[in-house]
């Protein structure tokens, strides 16, 4: 369909592709802040109902690895309750609350990122942690 509203919306995806384009080579480029904003863009390009939207997830996914790479405590610790709020039909795997572990420990909260490590642990049967989480599994197994 060729309709106006049709045009808008892929008018609308192509930014937010590019935005995410954009921020993506700024974080390679090692300019962090700049990545996080422009990610921060393209959250604001989706629609209202921003956490029914696949992407939902991708973008604060990404955020949280820029902020955790910048050791931007503050940026974690405002956009991580967006990932359990973002995209509610992904599969629930413990990969949410691995992110709640990653900002309290990087906000040097062990005990919270144990409690939310136990519940990730759980929900994926023990394959929680990804190759990055050395220092944090390392913590964990030894408080265990």
């Amino acid at each position: 369909k060729n309709t106006k509203a049709g045009k808008e919306l892929r008018a609308e995806r192509k930014e937010k592709e590019k935005t995410m384009d954009d921020a993506a080579a700024l974080f390679k480029q090692g300019d962090y802040q700049q990545s996080i904003d422009m990610f921060a863009r393209a959250w604001d390009l989706l629609p209202d109902s921003k956490y029914s939207y696949d992407e939902s997830y991708l973008i604060v996914w990404r955020i949280l690895i820029v902020a955790l790479k910048a050791n931007d405590t503050a940026v974690m610790k405002r956009w991580v309750k967006h990932i359990f709020l973002a995209d509610p039909e992904r599969a629930d795997c413990g990969e949410r609350e691995m992110w709640g572990a990653r900002v309290a420990m990087a906000c040097g909260d062990k005990e919270k990122a144990f409690q939310y490590i136990d519940v990730a642990m759980e929900k994926s049967h023990g394959r929680c942690f990804e190759r990055s989480d050395t220092a944090i599994k390392e913590a964990y197994l030894n408080a265990r």
